[in-house]
């Protein structure tokens, strides 16, 4: 099988950045400055539990499992 030049399905940072942002923006909060976001980026981050980076990261095997199932089509990821 070629290797997909872009697989989203392949990268769980995108999953990651989706919880990250979820947590920022929560109850539609918005920044008045940059520095204000990226504080609140550092904090967020910071907060993240490694029980979610260790839980993306075990989901690889199925991702894996699932792109070889449907020849390189999209995933349920």
């Amino acid at each position: 099988m070629d290797w997909p030049s872009r697989s989203p399905d392949l990268n769980p940072m995108g999953n990651l950045w989706i919880i990250l942002v979820r947590r920022i923006y929560a109850d539609n909060r918005q920044f008045e400055t940059v520095k204000d976001l990226q504080s609140a980026i550092s904090k967020t981050w910071s907060e993240v539990d490694n029980s979610v980076i260790k839980n993306l990261m075990n989901s690889m095997s199925e991702r894996i499992f699932q792109i070889i199932n449907k020849s390189g089509s999209c995933t349920d990821y």
